[in-house]
């Protein structure tokens, strides 16, 4: 037998199991907290990677002095917005800035994007159905399209 030094108690063979099951038990519940704290990070990035993409296949400069983590910053001011209530008529109006920046289309466009992709429970209820069109929906792939019948 050998004495513990933090408690100076002698441990048994009999005690070693369950020391190591313990052991076991915070080393999964380590795992767990890990999965549960950067499962919101993934979807995030999911959403964010989505809108960089979105608007790499528009061909306009959309890139901010800032780079991508600015453009990524006005997407989460927007939903930020709709969250602390803002209208959107105010929202598409502050986001119209000096010449050379973004005209109202494209502010809308963006609203719409970032809306969809970064904040998509106002999505629907904050962005107007005329520019909920202007993003391109997925296309559902199930069910498949039915064959043309004669």
């Amino acid at each position: 037998m050998r004495a513990c030094r933090s408690t100076g108690r002698y441990t048994t063979l009999t005690e070693l199991p369950v020391i190591a099951l313990h052991l076991r038990g915070l080393a999964f519940a380590a795992c767990l907290t890990a999965a549960a704290i950067t499962a919101p990070l993934a979807a995030a990035d999911q959403g964010e990677d989505y809108l960089l993409q979105e608007l790499r296949k528009t061909n306009l400069k959309w890139m901010a002095p800032g780079g991508e983590p600015e453009i990524l910053g006005i997407g989460y001011d927007i939903c930020n917005d709709w969250a602390g209530g803002v209208p959107y008529a105010d929202e598409v109006a502050g986001r119209i800035g000096p010449p050379g920046w973004w005209s109202q289309r494209n502010a809308r466009f963006f609203i719409a994007l970032s809306t969809r992709s970064l904040c998509p429970g106002f999505f629907l209820n904050k962005v107007p159905p005329a520019d909920q069109e202007l993003i391109v929906q997925p296309k559902p792939t199930w069910p498949p399209d039915p064959l043309p019948r004669n």
